[in-house]
């Protein structure tokens, strides 16, 4: 689109707001590395999270098989 313009100042408009776009999402991420020190640590309870999760993960790829045998069919 800028090249078919040919406006330079609407090419570094468009940098701009990628390159502080870019920016904007390293700065959340070094937040979050931050914010993740802060957490509890691990212990017994963490094995009834992985539980639940690989229950809801199981549970998610039945329905996307029994929705492609449908498809099949």
């Amino acid at each position: 689109m800028v090249a078919a313009t040919r406006s330079a100042v609407l090419g570094f408009a468009y940098l701009l707001a990628f390159s502080v776009g870019m920016c904007s999402l390293l700065l959340v991420a070094a937040l979050a590395t931050d914010t993740t020190l802060r957490l509890p640590r691990a212990g017994p309870w963490m094995l009834w999270v992985k539980r639940a999760f690989a229950v809801i993960l199981l549970g998610v790829a039945e329905y996307y098989l029994v929705q492609m045998g449908t498809l099949l069919t």
